[in-house]
């Protein structure tokens, strides 16, 4: 299974309340962006960028022009335009760097290390500017995106097989206990799991795959990444009936995109390898996955 889903996912927790308060109209715009991504609807970023962008150039605001900017290469690049998301991402890098808003900077850093890993599948590089995005979040002590970037470079290790990256799978679990963010605490643990496994230390990659399971039990994510972990915890603790339901609901979740679809039909047949045969994994595409060719 590929881990461009949750690469993409994180991005969307990265601006949360924490940054700002609503006391203006324009900071009411600034929430209404995070909103919009917590909830992974990434199309309604581009009319809100354009509405941040009249306000920042009505009043020579760099800073809210930078976040223009980010939420327009962000709404680009979760909505399958990447190659097309990278120039306003730039824009608001440079705009940032002129005012010195190293939260901004290290943001669209972060946006650009996912860029690399889902769309140039360049993790090299991907590695790289999620590095300098925790440099920037360091520098301003931004520890809300300090946890995400932590994730992503997890991520990475599982995808590169990389056992190293244990130490990032670590960070992100103990940040999101730490913060009582149970989203955060949830992917370090599946991820903590993912690298155990690669050690070969099955028991615990299984402690850490039971703790979140019981995670998404209790708090019950329902976007497609969260459900696509559940069902491949599922399979990995030999509950395949339960995988394959749970994957049933994936395909109709909330945030699902043609983009993201391909890996879900990837994480089913990932689950039936174990008990289906051909005919019931083409039984079951059938039943579940009414897509445009373009998808399969």
């Amino acid at each position: 299974m590929t881990a461009r889903k949750y690469l993409l996912m994180l991005i969307g927790w990265s601006l949360a309340a924490c940054l700002w308060a609503e006391r203006t109209p324009v900071e009411v715009l600034l929430r209404k962006g995070t909103t919009a991504m917590d909830e992974l609807a990434y199309g309604q970023l581009r009319p809100l960028s354009d509405s941040l962008m009249a306000y920042a150039k009505a009043h020579d605001d760099k800073r809210i022009e930078s976040y223009a900017y980010y939420y327009r290469g962000t709404s680009l690049l979760y909505t399958g335009k990447g190659k097309y998301s990278m120039a306003d991402i730039g824009k608001a890098r440079a705009l940032a760097e002129s005012i010195g808003n190293d939260s901004i900077v290290a943001l669209t850093y972060n946006s650009t290390g996912i860029y690399e890993a889902s769309t140039m599948l360049n993790l090299f590089l991907a590695q790289h500017y999620f590095l300098k995005s925790l440099q920037y979040a360091e520098k301003s002590n931004f520890d809300w995106l300090k946890g995400r970037i932590f994730g992503n470079l997890a991520i990475l290790s599982k995808m590169q097989e990389d056992t190293a990256g244990l130490q990032y799978a670590v960070k992100c679990y103990e940040y999101g206990r730490r913060n009582m963010n149970h989203r955060m605490e949830h992917l370090g643990a599946y991820k903590m799991a993912e690298l155990y496994l690669i050690r070969r230390d099955r028991k615990t990659a299984d402690k850490y795959f039971r703790i979140a399971l019981a995670l998404q039990e209790k708090y019950r994510f329902d976007d497609f990444s969260s459900l696509i972990i559940h069902a491949t915890i599922l399979k990995e603790v030999g509950k395949y009936a339960e995988a394959e339901k749970v994957l049933a609901r994936t395909i109709r979740s909330k945030g699902v995109q043609e983009l993201f679809l391909p890996d879900g039909i990837c994480s089913m047949h990932s689950c039936f390898m174990p008990v289906a045969t051909i005919g019931r994994r083409q039984r079951w595409h059938r039943k579940h996955l009414p897509l445009p060719k373009n998808t399969m």
